[in-house]
């Protein structure tokens, strides 16, 4: 199947969740939410396992545990063991990403402004940490808030950090999936903690599935280059032969 059909297909498969969340939220079905939510994980588990020729472990990592966060959140256990799973996938998002970091490499006036903005969301995660663990009984809930927080705060500035040293395609896809994960946690506490609406549910539910069609778009630039690399290395080797 060629990219541009994989990309017709996930799109689809995008707005079919999107209908469906639509749906969930009309009805107030918080289990149909879940439900869709590791359907559309397992679709996308499955289909780079067996159609893609080489996959990031770290890209698998975070499909297999976003998959389990969803799966603890239907089965109604303790919801420590969704956030921790879901902590480990944005952990794995960030290992992809991170060895491409080179800050060194920006401009100055680009590293101090990337490090202002990183050192202002930190406080702000800090002061908010305080306000939490102030009102909430379980401060292993808030504390996992705090870190879950922190991890998306660096994999957005590590990830803008990566777009602004080599600005491809691959990059601005992966900035875009970190944003929507990091504003879909945001509506998602605002949900959980102050005010429920079922506008900032369903807007959640759309930027973190448009985030996992980003990762997986990631994916497949990502192979697509590898594939154009050992081609052209192929047509090298085969040019230096008949030299």
């Amino acid at each position: 199947m060629s990219a541009p059909s994989l990309y017709r297909v996930f799109l689809a498969v995008l707005l079919l969740v999107i209908v469906a969340s639509i749906v969930g939220i009309v009805f107030e079905n918080a289990f149909v939410l879940q439900l869709i939510k590791l359907t559309f994980l397992s679709a996308f588990i499955l289909f780079f396992l067996v159609r893609q020729d080489r996959v990031c472990a770290l890209l698998v990592a975070f499909f297999v545990f976003s998959f389990l966060a969803a799966l603890f959140s239907i089965v109604g256990v303790d919801e420590i063991y969704e956030r921790v799973f879901s902590l480990l996938g944005y952990s794995s998002l960030i290992g992809i990403t991170m060895p491409k970091f080179k800050l060194l490499k920006l401009d100055k006036i680009i590293r101090a402004y990337l490090l202002v903005v990183f050192l202002i969301n930190t406080y702000f995660v800090y002061v908010l940490y305080g306000v939490l663990k102030a009102v909430m009984v379980d401060l292993v809930d808030v504390t996992l808030f705090a870190i879950k927080s922190m991890s998306l705060i660096i994999l957005v500035f590590v990830a803008f950090g990566v777009y602004l040293h080599t600005e491809t395609k691959q990059t601005i896809t992966f900035l875009m999936a970190g944003m929507c994960f990091a504003f879909s946690t945001i509506l998602e506490y605002i949900n959980f903690y102050y005010v429920y609406n079922w506008g900032f549910v369903l807007l959640g539910k759309i930027l973190f599935a448009f985030g996992v069609y980003l990762i997986a778009v990631f994916m497949i630039q990502q192979n697509r280059k590898v594939r154009l690399e050992r081609h052209r290395d192929k047509v090298t080797s085969s040019e230096g032969v008949f030299a």
